[in-house]
């Protein structure tokens, strides 16, 4: 949702200042409810639409005020406009023909479902062997309520799914 930096050129002390200051942000944020999906087929992978954009977009907009706190509002990274909200399922890494995963997405149909994201996290993120592995830093809640771990696949904490899959 919000680089900081590379490993190498954030230190730990900025990191822990960064996430008490997303803290202080984020506890003024409600939870957000959202809806996930369809899939949709892109150049370089598939994605789940997320709506509403806006909640999750004020999330990093929180995040982003909270990095701002820390550093020096010209020092936060990456531009402020240019994210959309989404969750990666698959990225393209060689070139070959996408038919094969339209004709997959096609027959799975329009699928979506509706989440309650009740914490964002902080993480490291690499990329070695075409392969994404991430580790929690830390879990920052959205509001000031509790929220029970269910997945942390998405980079989210789940509080409940209200409504399975559904066409």
């Amino acid at each position: 949702m919000q680089g900081v930096g590379f490993a190498g050129e954030v230190g730990g002390g900025d990191v822990d200042r960064i996430v008490a200051a997303a803290r202080r942000r984020c506890v003024k944020l409600a939870p957000l409810t959202l809806t996930l999906g369809p899939a949709v087929l892109l150049e370089e992978g598939v994605w789940l639409r997320v709506a509403p954009p806006a909640a999750v977009r004020r999330v990093r907009a929180a995040v982003r005020a909270g990095i701002a706190d820390v550093w020096d509002p010209a020092r936060v990274p990456e531009p402020a406009d240019d994210f959309t909200p989404h969750v990666s399922l698959a990225y393209s890494n060689t070139d070959e023909p996408s038919e094969p995963y339209a004709a997959a997405l096609a027959e799975a149909g329009l699928r979506s479902a509706t989440m309650e994201v009740a914490a964002i996290q902080a993480i490291s993120l690499s990329r070695d062997t075409h392969l994404y592995r991430w580790e929690t830093i830390a879990t920052v809640p959205l509001g000031t309520g509790q929220y029970v771990e269910i997945a942390l696949s998405l980079s989210v904490v789940i509080r409940r799914v209200k409504r399975s899959w559904s066409r």
